[in-house]
C-alpha cells in the first residue's frame, strides 16, 4: 500500500437494504442472470459521459466461478 490507486471517486447505484440486498443473492445464488441487466440498467445513468470510467468486475475464486457457473460482477459490468 506504499502506493495506492487514485480514485476520484466511487458511486453507489442503490443504498443497500432488503430489497437490494435480495436481488444480489437471487443473482448470485439463484441463477437469475437477468437481475444483472436490470442492475447495470440503473447503474448505467450514474455514469458521467464526459469521462472516462473503468469498470472492474471483482474476480472470483474459480472453485466459486465453477460452483455458480458464472461471475455476477462481470456480467453487471458487461
Amino acid at each position: 500500500m506504499a502506493n495506492p490507486p487514485r480514485i476520484e471517486r466511487t458511486r453507489a447505484a442503490v443504498a443497500y437494504g432488503d430489497l437490494s440486498r435480495s436481488l444480489a443473492i437471487r443473482l448470485k445464488y439463484g441463477r437469475k442472470v437477468a437481475i444483472a441487466w436490470t442492475m447495470a440498467r440503473y447503474m448505467a445513468p450514474l455514469i458521467e459521459p464526459a469521462t472516462a470510467p473503468i469498470l472492474v468486475p471483482v474476480p472470483l475464486h474459480r472453485s466459486r466461478l465453477w460452483q455458480r457457473g458464472f461471475n455476477q460482477s462481470a456480467l453487471v459490468a458487461k
